[in-house]
């Protein structure tokens, strides 16, 4: 497409200019835009409102999708404790690698602490240290607490655990 087309399509309301835009120019403007038909079609209010729309949608999507990852990891919990309580050796297994998991996890953000926030103190940068997926299962599945239904919004246990219950999450 050359320069003067693309002034002729970008200046509709010049005399000189009156070029319409085909189906397929309009889609192939989305696609090197990014953008929807719509965003090139609407008013900027209009597709400002829209894509607002989208993200509210896009949003609730993810939501709903982290609600049903939730209650896939919680059924996945109940028999990795129901394992766990029909074997002493396992539990007691699975108690050792715990520590294990997290003494290096532990060790990794001291590292980070030192590199990245030595102004903080060390227990204000390890509370706010998010435990890993492995680390969070496992202290789920040996910990005390069943993992509150709505975990995947407002922190693993309800009630809050006693921070003197585990080294460094406090169940957050």
């Amino acid at each position: 497409m050359s320069k003067m087309t693309i002034w002729k399509i970008e200046n509709p309301d010049k005399p000189s200019a009156n070029r319409a835009v085909t189906v397929d120019e309009l889609l192939g403007f989305a696609k090197v835009l990014n953008v929807t038909i719509a965003d090139l079609l609407l008013p900027g209010e209009h597709a400002a409102q829209l894509a607002a729309f989208r993200g509210v949608t896009e949003a609730a999507q993810q939501l709903q999708e982290a609600r049903e990852a939730w209650s896939r990891y919680l059924v996945a919990l109940r028999t990795a404790r129901a394992r766990l309580a029909a074997s002493e050796d396992a539990r007691r297994d699975m108690s050792n690698q715990l520590d294990r998991v997290r003494r290096d996890h532990y060790r990794s953000f001291e590292r980070q602490h030192r590199r990245h926030a030595p102004d903080m103190t060390f227990d204000q940068f390890a509370a706010a240290q998010v435990p890993t997926p492995l680390l969070a299962a496992m202290e789920d599945a040996l910990g005390p607490l069943e993992p509150h239904e709505a975990g995947w919004a407002n922190g693993r246990h309800e009630p809050p655990l006693d921070p003197g219950e585990f080294t460094y999450s406090g169940g957050a």
